[in-house]
Parts: C-alpha cells; sequence; structure tokens
C-alpha cells in the first residue's frame, strides 16, 4: 500500500501486488479537509492520478489545468486532457493473479455509489480475493457471450448438416425456430437435461401429438451432432420416448371421391369468378364448388394421382427433365427419398396435362413445370392445396392418399407387388446381393402398371364397371403374355 498527495491536495492510493486486509478502507479519496468529493467519479480499489487536477468541487477546466507529478514522476504531456482528468478521477486496484496477469475491480460511481457502500464493496471484494477468487474475472465472463448455448448449436447444426446433407432441412429450421429456440435458445447444452427434453416434447404434445414427435426426432439428431461434435459427452435425449402414438395412414379414395375430387379440379374459375378489388371470389354452386387453388396446383394435384409418385417430387418437376415426345419423366437422385435416380412413365393424359403448364410466348420462362409468380416452384403452396380440397369436399383427404389411392387400385387391376413397389420407387427389398446385381430398370412393367390404372381412373370417371375386375385371374394372364412379348420371348 503507497499513500501519497497530489498537488492538489487530494489523497490517492495505489495498489500493487496482492491486495492486504485492510488495503481496500483508503479507496474513499477525501480533501485535506476531509470532505466528500463532490465531482461525479468512478471508486475503483485504489487509484494512481497522473497531472495536476482540481480538487472534487471545484469549477476548474480540466482542458486547462497545468501539469504537474505525482509520486515524483513526471507525467506524459504539458498538459492533463479531459481523457487524463477522467482516468485521474477513477480509483483503480490492482492485484496479481496466479498466472501474472493483474484485475482491476469497479465498485461503482459516484454519487450513485456513496462512499460508505463503496467500502462495504471493497472489503467483500477483499474477502473474495483472500478466498482466492477473482471477482473481475466472473464479472468479464458474465459479460462475455456464451458460445455454449443451445441457439449456438442449432445455428452449428442447420449450416454444418441439416441444410447442407438433409433434404429436410428446411422443415428442421422451421421446428428449431418455432417449438424449440424460443424457449431453450440462451439455455447451455451442458446443462440440458432428460427431464427439460421430455417437458418440452410433452407442453407440445398438449396442442400437436404427431409434432411433438418431429420436435423430438430433431432434437435427438441436433444433440446426436453436438455429441459427435464434442459439444457434449452424451446426448439427454437418448431413448426419451415419443409422446404420442403413430399409425400408418390407411385411407383410401372411393369411385365417388375420386369423381368428386377430379371434378372440382377441372372446374377452374373463369375470369368472371375470379377475384376483384372490392369483390369476393366466386365459389360456385354448392353442388359443383369452383376449384379453391390455382390452375398449376390443381394440375399438380392430378399428375400426383395419375402417376403415383411424391408431392414434392411433382412440384419440382423441371422441364429439363421430361421427355413428353417419348413419355418419360427421369426424376434426379437429389429430388427422391432414396437418393436414386426414377424414371416414370408418363401416359397420354399426363403428357397432355404437362404441356398445358408451358408458358405463352409473352410469360416468362421457368424452370419448372407447375411455377407460380417469377417462375419459382410451387412446393410450399401445393403442401396447403390438399386441405383447401379436403375442406371444400368435406372429405378426409391429405395429399399423400393420391399416391395410395393409385397403389391400390393398381394391386386390385392384378399388378404384381413388385412392379407397383418400382412405380413407387420403394426401395426393394430381399437380399442386398440381388439388388446389386439385379440392374434391370423395369420400365415396360412400371409402363404397363401407370397405363393400367390410367384406364381405371378413366373408367371410374366415367362410371363404367372396370373390366379387370371380371376376372383377376385372366387379366394376369394377358398382362404375363404382354410382359413376355416385351421381353421377346415368343408364347402359344
Amino acid at each position: 500500500m503507497r499513500r501519497s498527495r497530489s498537488p492538489s491536495g487530494v489523497a490517492t492510493a495505489g495498489f500493487t501486488g496482492r491486495i492486504r486486509a485492510g488495503g481496500f478502507s483508503d479507496i474513499a479519496a477525501t480533501t485535506s479537509a476531509g470532505e466528500a468529493p463532490t465531482t461525479p467519479g468512478r471508486f475503483d480499489a485504489g487509484a494512481r492520478s497522473c497531472g495536476t487536477w482540481p480538487p472534487f468541487g471545484t469549477t476548474a477546466d480540466p482542458a486547462t489545468s497545468n501539469a504537474g507529478e505525482s509520486n515524483g514522476r513526471p507525467c506524459s504531456t504539458g498538459r492533463t486532457t479531459r481523457e487524463e482528468y477522467r482516468k485521474a478521477s477513477t480509483f483503480r486496484g490492482h492485484r496479481e493473479m496466479v498466472r501474472g496477469k493483474q484485475r482491476r475491480l469497479l465498485l461503482g460511481e459516484y454519487p450513485a455509489v456513496t462512499l460508505a457502500l463503496a467500502r462495504k464493496r471493497a472489503r467483500k471484494a477483499q474477502s473474495a480475493v483472500d478466498d482466492g477468487r477473482d471477482i473481475a474475472g466472473e464479472r468479464q465472463a458474465a459479460k462475455a457471450a456464451r458460445t455454449d448455448t443451445l441457439g449456438t448449436l442449432a445455428d452449428d447444426y442447420l449450416r454444418k448438416h441439416a441444410l447442407k446433407f438433409k433434404r429436410s432441412g428446411a422443415e428442421d429450421k422451421r421446428i428449431l425456430d418455432v417449438e424449440v429456440l424460443p424457449r431453450w435458445r440462451d439455455r447451455s447444452v451442458r446443462e440440458l437435461t432428460r427431464r427439460d427434453v421430455r417437458a418440452l416434447v410433452e407442453r407440445i404434445a398438449e396442442r400437436a401429438p404427431i409434432m411433438a414427435n418431429r420436435v423430438l426426432a430433431v432434437v435427438r439428431k441436433m444433440l446426436n451432432f453436438a455429441v459427435d461434435h464434442d459439444w457434449i459427452d452424451a446426448n439427454p435425449a437418448a431413448r426419451v420416448a415419443k409422446p404420442a402414438p403413430e399409425q400408418s395412414r390407411d385411407r383410401v379414395l372411393t369411385d365417388a371421391e375420386l369423381r368428386r375430387l377430379w371434378r372440382l379440379l377441372s372446374n377452374l374459375p373463369t375470369t368472371a369468378d375470379r377475384p376483384a378489388p372490392g369483390r369476393k371470389r366466386a365459389k360456385g354452386r354448392s353442388d359443383d364448388p369452383l376449384c379453391p387453388v390455382s390452375a398449376p396446383l390443381a394440375a399438380l394435384l392430378k399428375v400426383r394421382l395419375l402417376t403415383a409418385q411424391r408431392g414434392g417430387e411433382v412440384a419440382r418437376m423441371r422441364w429439363a427433365d421430361v421427355d413428353l415426345d417419348g413419355g418419360w419423366w427421369m426424376i434426379p437422385g437429389e429430388h427422391t427419398k432414396n437418393g436414386q435416380p426414377h424414371r416414370v412413365p408418363l401416359t397420354a393424359d399426363v403428357v397432355e396435362l404437362i404441356r398445358t403448364q408451358k408458358p405463352q410466348e409473352e410469360d416468362e420462362p421457368s424452370e419448372y413445370v407447375f411455377a407460380g409468380l417469377g417462375g419459382a416452384a410451387v412446393l410450399h403452396r401445393a403442401k396447403k392445396a390438399p386441405a383447401a380440397v379436403a375442406r371444400l369436399l368435406k372429405i378426409d383427404f391429405r395429399g399423400h392418399d393420391l399416391r395410395r389411392t393409385a397403389a391400390t387400385f393398381m394391386a386390385a387391376a392384378g399388378i404384381p407387388r413388385e412392379h407397383i413397389g418400382h412405380v413407387l420407387n420403394h426401395v426393394e427389398g430381399g437380399a442386398r446381393a440381388t439388388r446389386v446385381y439385379d440392374r434391370y430398370a423395369y420400365d415396360r412393367e412400371k409402363q404397363i402398371a401407370v397405363e393400367t390404372w390410367g384406364r381405371t381412373l378413366k373408367g371410374i370417371l366415367e362410371q363404367k364397371p372396370p373390366r379387370h375386375r371380371k376376372c383377376h385371374c385372366d387379366h394376369g394372364a394377358e398382362l404375363g403374355r404382354t410382359l413376355m412379348l416385351a421381353r421377346g420371348v415368343r408364347t402359344s
């Protein structure tokens, strides 16, 4: 402890080395008369002043004060600047850390912090220092931005994994932004427990049971990423059961529902029916309502039904991937669920639907077949279209029901299940070695299956009884002869 008096009569205290008991008792500088300072200042655990500055309570301008010496050492400049004045009115205490670093502890600003309160805080800080704590370091750590939060982990997971490798990366981001981060953004990853995970998904399950399952899956995947990248040692979401049971949907549209659906998708509004300023959109008659979705979305739903392909794959159909003259559509591997390219046969009805989507000469050409304004794909709008149709028809209907209905009617027409699987682009079961060596594309079998389903649907729409339902055996034999002829085998 070293105490000196500046030329102006203000007591200053300098602390170097380890703070000792009683060292903070002199932090409250007073004038020679013992009066408390009246000039606002900051109180730390000790101070050194440089330069001659007016005693507390005077009105001298610090920018024009003469320079002086303090503690026998000259100041760096001949005149005291405002910055030096600010430093001179700040009391700083130093102590050497174990690693050779010094810390300065700010106790407060005068007059918000009185001298008595500053002394009290100094004694408390001294006690903590004597116990081996680093008070200044603890304050700096508390102010520093935390890097182990769930928000930081979510950004890392989306950037390095989900948006880069997962086809559902955008959905993962939406789930995290809407369901997870509003509650966990500032939580430490290391402090997360199984109880926290269970409480989150159970709260969501009260209003959306299936969404709670999806949230749990995304959280578990993100925490697995955290384990793989050394954020945490174990996944707290491991073995947490789904909050809601799930059953595979078995909904298949009936003949009457198929006719109503096709009629609705074909009953597009005219120019007079479309909404205009000050006028609501026409809905049509109650027994013959107008289509609630745009023409591209209506054609998209029809193509989904006729081809039995997934909605996302149809929505991403590009002109470069379709051969309308040959009647084929090549889905690239980056758009398929299993990552394998898939050739889809196109019937005459599907080709006609696709041709109607070609832009007019005055329209801006688009990369996608089913395009919205600006030529963008209608992927997000296509997800909401089945719900609008279901509300208008008042039936239980989802977009994936179209694919299931087509596969079911193919099976009813006598198409072998293996061939239906190739149409649906399902991963084939059985021995892995067989799948590796069997490189037959089954194009002809897929073509027969899709054309058979197209004829069946046409008969349903025209309310004609299907021929194949009279005798499945005869149809199966006819199909077998067709396949053999396609492969060049002569039959009797």
